[in-house]
């Protein structure tokens, strides 16, 4: 687990409940972009990559210039709380072109099918 979550974070990534968690926070400074990537988490989870699973939930609510896009989708407009699950073999980007930081919660781990 993420040694800089505070309780309340550490409760949510508890209560999900992802087998061999690897959970941390994310600050997305302005005009940071993480260019499109498949995330390479079976050097983390190298047993079984059919059941990684990533889970974000934005901590802060949607400013103008946020966005992410997994595959053909874009996702904007958010409330601080809400979230998101893919399969770790997806292609995706984050960008921060607006004005203020963008907070999120990032939860990954081995879930039981």
């Amino acid at each position: 687990m993420g040694a800089s979550l505070t309780p309340k974070l550490q409760k949510i990534c508890d209560m999900i409940g992802l087998e061999n968690g690897h959970d941390k926070t994310h600050m997305q400074v302005v005009g940071e972009v993480f260019n499109i990537h498949i995330d390479k988490l079976g050097r983390i989870y190298p047993s079984d990559h059919s059941r990684i699973m990533r889970i974000v939930v934005i901590l802060s609510d949607w400013e103008p210039g946020h966005f992410y896009q997994y595959g053909n989708h874009v996702y904007t407009h958010w409330k601080a709380g809400e979230g998101f699950i893919w399969s770790s073999d997806v292609l995706h980007l984050s960008m921060n072109g607006g004005m203020k930081n963008k907070y999120s919660l990032q939860i990954s781990g081995l879930y039981n099918k």
